[in-house]
């Protein structure tokens, strides 16, 4: 008789868990799955699906205002109530669908926050749970700032859920993904808006070259960036906040409402870790290359939650799978982060795959500013461009990044290539669509 409740108890059902917990299930495990939030996860229902759509809506904007004087008149206004509306009605069936998917499939179903209670033991609700194995797949939460007045800062899914028209000011604390995609948002719907970064740099893992186009495209947009200032304090007066910053100097800044765009962390400091021996230094649980537990091998973490992976939907699928084969079949695999590519989505979007731009004894760079060209200037946009780097001994290609229009789809082009060996030759023997982005790109190496 088995003396656990569960073969598998997942915490999330984002990517990451609901992937683990489907293979294990369909394997003949005995599966529960819980989560504090409606089920679907972060991306689905309060990240990457929400935003693009907001994204592609604020796009049509910026289309339309750089395609004036090139034969289309008029303009084009965003009605945020109802473009709200939309992004609900895409999103509001998704925790039921999840939860019948999940029963279906012969899935036991909690609601509530996960605490682990013993090595092998949660509570949810005040009921304690056994389980063989447990996956930890709580995804992230923005990183705490620990400055006075943060509790007047609102995240993503604030803006993503407001139902009134922001207001005229808005001000980012920080220059990573959440605050550039949202501030060419909200820049396009008439806000005001101020960045500010501790760093010399925003978007510090893309290439800082592409960064710098992006930069000035942003600033045309009517966004404010700031670099070298540090948020140190943030007060609410007369229904405004001031936020102070001290770097070089001290300022001031006030603005309308503040956004967290400062990062976020793994979602496990209320999961009462050390109650299950999961040894960790504050967010992050120690894990081996399996993703299990260093000091609990009951424990596997996949996701967000896992500290030293990539907080992305297709690295989070990737580590359910490896999470799940793992767990079924003993510790065999290891997550693959060879060529993980990545979009930020502003206006244009900057995307990367692969090695960095960087040229050495090894790797010759290829790069264009291809603002200029016809495929750029049909589309009405000032600024496109890209580098591609190529090993000088083989010629395969080993990192990808672009900026401009249809990145997104033009980078998973890249990615293949880069993590199948080819060559740009290669690459110019397909006949590829004429006129396109891709063909063109690949056309100028």
């Amino acid at each position: 008789m088995n003396k656990f409740d569960y073969d598998l108890f997942v915490i999330g059902s984002g990517e990451a868990g609901s992937t683990t917990a489907t293979i294990c299930s369909a394997a003949g495990w005995k599966v529960a799955i819980a989560d504090e939030n409606p089920f679907g996860g972060t991306c689905s229902l309060r990240g990457c699906n929400p935003k693009r759509t907001l994204a592609g809506a604020t796009e049509l904007l910026y289309r339309t205002k750089g395609m004036k004087g090139k034969g289309i008149t008029g303009s084009i206004q965003i009605d945020w109530n109802e473009l709200i509306r939309f992004k609900n009605d895409l999103t509001e069936g998704i925790p039921a669908m999840h939860e019948e998917n999940f029963s279906t499939a012969g899935i036991h179903l909690y609601h509530g926050l996960v605490t682990f209670s013993d090595v092998n033991e949660v509570s949810v609700n005040n009921k304690k749970i056994s389980a063989r194995k447990i996956l930890i797949a709580s995804g992230s939460q923005p990183r705490n700032l620990g400055i006075p007045g943060e509790q007047y800062i609102l995240s993503s899914d604030d803006i993503l859920n407001t139902k009134n028209t922001p207001p005229p000011h808005i001000l980012f604390i920080g220059a990573g993904y959440i605050s550039m995609e949202f501030s060419h948002m909200l820049a396009a719907i008439g806000c005001k808006v101020t960045i500010l970064e501790y760093a010399p740099s925003p978007l510090a893992t893309f290439d800082q070259d592409l960064v710098s186009m992006l930069m000035k495209e942003s600033q045309k947009a009517g966004i404010d960036i700031k670099l070298n200032k540090k948020v140190v304090k943030i007060e609410s007066v007369e229904n405004r906040f001031r936020i102070y910053s001290a770097a070089d100097k001290e300022e001031v800044f006030e603005a309308d409402l503040v956004v967290h765009g400062a990062g976020r962390v793994p979602n496990v400091e209320r999961l009462k870790l050390e109650m299950a021996g999961i040894a960790h230094e504050n967010f992050r649980i120690k894990v081996n290359e399996y993703l299990q537990s260093e000091s609990n091998r009951s424990i596997y973490v996949a996701g967000d939650a896992h500290a030293a992976g990539i907080q992305l939907t297709p690295v989070a699928e990737m580590e359910g799978k490896v999470a799940a084969r793992n767990m079924l079949h003993g510790n065999s695999i290891v997550p693959d982060y060879l060529t993980i590519p990545s979009v930020v989505f502003t206006y244009p979007q900057l995307g990367m795959a692969g090695d960095p731009a960087t040229p050495s004894l090894n790797v010759n760079v290829i790069y264009q500013d291809t603002s200029r060209k016809h495929i750029n200037k049909r589309l009405g946009m000032s600024v496109s461009a890209f580098k591609i780097v190529t090993d000088k001994t083989t010629g395969q290609i080993r990192g990808a990044h672009l900026l401009g229009y249809n990145v997104d789809e033009v980078i998973n082009l890249f990615a293949e290539a880069i993590r199948s060996g080819k060559t740009v030759n290669d690459l110019k023997e397909i006949p590829w669509t004429f006129p396109s982005v891709t063909y063109d790109t690949i056309f100028r190496l």
